[in-house]
């Protein structure tokens, strides 16, 4: 496991000031660790998303409500694997802070111009026993564009909707 203290900034990553001269990121990250939150987005300035379950399917349904006005946001999330980077890149978020990235989640994002602080970084995310790998993290490995990822990804929140032990 490495840490990245710094923010990793592609070309073109925005990082929006508001009023108070502080970023969406840092106000994310500050809602996330004070609020105790699964994730945070915030755009402009107000947080137009929190979850508190932990799972990719809050997060995917969070964007899929906002639609546009995703777009631009920051999310501070407490875990960034491959599939929530690829959520990302589908929302057209522009900036992620998260205490724990996947390898494969960085790729994804510094790939697709978004910025990233990320704590620690491990070479993947491992599954609540930690024992294997997160199934999400399987499931999109083959995948490096959103479009069929996230189509895998609903298939996969759906069938698990519909049997809690998958």
């Amino acid at each position: 496991m490495r840490g990245e203290d710094e923010l990793t900034r592609a070309p073109g990553a925005c990082a929006p000031k508001f009023a108070t001269g502080t970023t969406d990121l840092v106000e994310a990250r500050r809602l996330l660790e004070a609020e105790n939150l699964a994730f945070v987005l915030v755009r402009r300035g107000s947080v137009i998303a929190r979850g508190t379950s932990g799972g990719v399917d809050e997060l995917l349904a969070a964007v899929d409500e906002l639609g546009a006005r995703a777009r631009g946001a920051s999310l501070a999330d407490k875990v960034v694997g491959k599939a929530v980077a690829l959520i990302v890149v589908s929302a057209g978020i522009c900036a992620v802070d998260t205490p724990l990235a996947s390898d494969a989640a960085v790729q994804v994002l510094k790939s697709h111009n978004i910025a990233l602080r990320a704590a620690s970084i491990v070479p993947q995310i491992m599954n609540r026993r930690g024992d294997a790998a997160c199934p999400l993290e399987q499931l999109t490995r083959p995948f490096d564009e959103p479009g069929a990822a996230i189509a895998k990804l609903r298939e996969f929140i759906s069938r698990r909707r519909e049997n809690p032990a998958v």
